[in-house]
């Protein structure tokens, strides 16, 4: 799973992990909000490891830059500090639809729980989550409900009753309302065959139950409406989003043919301005493999404009800062 690890080490390697800081005050969390349409893309060479799996020191380097970028920080621990506190319990919400080969990679999971020890939290203070032990177990996770270290399950059946907000209706994982008090959103860069891009926003399909009757009109506006929930909305703190590997067609299952390698982290705390990245960088990819842009094939991702409508964030490219950065 990791370079020199196994899978079976992901929750025991990181439970032993030591808090090494004191509390932040609670006025400091929100410096980044001025900058919540800063958008960070940061790239390293030597991510992917010669078996096809990713570089440890590399996801290191790579994670470390992209927060400091992303929080206006040097100290890569002082950067997880003005978003989480040690009291925190922080969700890491990943996607594992596309199974191992193309889902949120343990490796970058395992980077992100190591920082946030360091920054002060608890290990058994982080859960892993997915809407299913299987899904997890079949992406290279191990199911560790109750600690000891870093928590990693599903959702199963512990939903909600259910909610409404706007026109969308259902019942969202207990994990979110009853376990977390912050979120991280954790997503893969992907095409969609009905939405056109899947990033941060439609990921919180995996947050509800029955998500496959509300693709209907290119999910729009489902995926605005879902985000909008005050528990999703209040609790999401950071999105850091995995373009090591991605696709630009056939999504969002595995479809090896149309995969792409970007070796690249995304990191915002705009939604939809990371959505609107994520776009271009497919689009990008689809014009140097010979296809044609998504709005050609009827897939024009038209959630992020009723999103952006509805104050979830911006759409618009000179309202978003984007930080482009090499680190390797």
């Amino acid at each position: 799973m990791t370079t020199g690890h196994t899978r079976r080490d992901f929750i025991r390697s990181l439970a032993g992990a030591t808090a090494g800081a004191g509390v932040l005050l609670r006025s400091g969390l929100w410096a980044h909000a001025a900058d919540a349409s800063r958008v960070v893309v940061a790239r390293h060479s030597g991510i992917i490891s010669p078996d096809g799996e990713r570089d440890q020191a590399a996801m290191e380097a790579l994670v470390d830059r992209t927060m400091a970028e992303l929080t206006g920080g040097k100290d890569a621990v002082a950067a997880w500090r003005t978003l989480f506190e040690p009291t925190d319990v922080v969700g890491l919400k990943v996607n594992c639809l596309g199974a191992y080969g193309l889902s949120t990679h343990p490796t970058l999971v395992a980077v992100i729980a190591d920082r946030l020890q360091k920054a002060g939290l608890p290990a058994e203070n982080i859960i892993v989550w997915e809407r299913s032990d299987r899904e997890l177990i079949q992406s290279g996770f191990e199911v560790n409900r109750d600690g000891p270290g870093v928590r990693c399950f599903g959702t199963e059946d512990a939903l909600t009753d259910e909610m409404t907000q706007g026109e969308w209706h259902g019942r969202v994982t207990r994990i979110i309302t009853d376990q977390i008090t912050a979120l991280i959103n954790m997503p893969i860069l992907k095409d969609h065959n009905v939405t056109g891009v899947t990033l941060a926003l439609k990921n919180h399909f995996g947050s509800f139950d029955r998500p496959g009757q509300f693709h209907g009109n290119g999910a729009d506006p489902f995926i605005g409406d879902v985000n909008l929930l005050p528990v999703i909305r209040q609790k999401q703190r950071l999105i850091l989003a995995d373009a090591t590997v991605g696709c630009y067609e056939g999504g969002p299952s595995y479809n090896p043919q149309f995969l792409f390698e970007p070796h690249a982290l995304m990191a915002s705390t705009d939604p939809v301005a990371i959505d609107y990245q994520a776009w271009q960088i497919i689009e990008s990819a689809r014009k140097e493999n010979g296809l044609v842009p998504l709005e050609a094939q009827g897939r024009y991702p038209k959630y992020l404009d009723t999103a952006a409508a509805k104050g979830l964030g911006t759409n618009d490219p000179s309202s978003i800062e984007l930080k482009e950065v090499e680190v390797g």
